[in-house]
């Protein structure tokens, strides 16, 4: 698998907190606001991206799931707000989803990817993009 193209101090800086579990192979951010609670387990060996969304005290997350990145991870901002992207993304259920689904990084096999935006200001938001041009 690839390696991630990301850089670790723009989640820092679009999530507001620094990675509890840093340790070279797994880096998660723990982001808390408004009420809704966002987990980023980052696995840039993988170039994966583990996403949990709680709402309120919710004790299972309403969203878990993992983003196979295909593209680079960017940090994108305008006056309102900045979030990380995650571009041309396939979605899958778990981390280890690959073994059973096959090779996300395979184009032919997965040929439509899409962007992923996560947002913590003004609020915890997670966008999934879809492309001008397709349905």
């Amino acid at each position: 698998m690839p390696l991630l193209d990301w850089k670790e101090l723009d989640f820092v800086q679009v999530l507001s907190v620094l990675p509890a579990d840093e340790d070279g192979v797994q880096y998660t951010f723990d982001v808390s606001k408004g009420g809704a609670r966002l987990v980023l387990d980052v696995w840039p060996y993988e170039s994966a991206v583990g996403i949990s969304l709680w709402a309120g005290a919710s004790s299972e997350p309403i969203t878990d799931l993992v983003a196979f990145v295909r593209g680079p991870a960017v940090r994108r901002e305008t006056r309102e707000s900045e979030w990380i992207e995650l571009r041309d993304v396939v979605i899958t259920p778990s981390r280890f989803s690959y073994l059973e689904l096959g090779d996300p990084f395979d184009h032919e096999r997965f040929p439509a990817g899409f962007p992923v935006r996560i947002c913590a200001t003004p609020q915890i938001r997670v966008d999934l993009v879809r492309e001008r041009g397709t349905r």
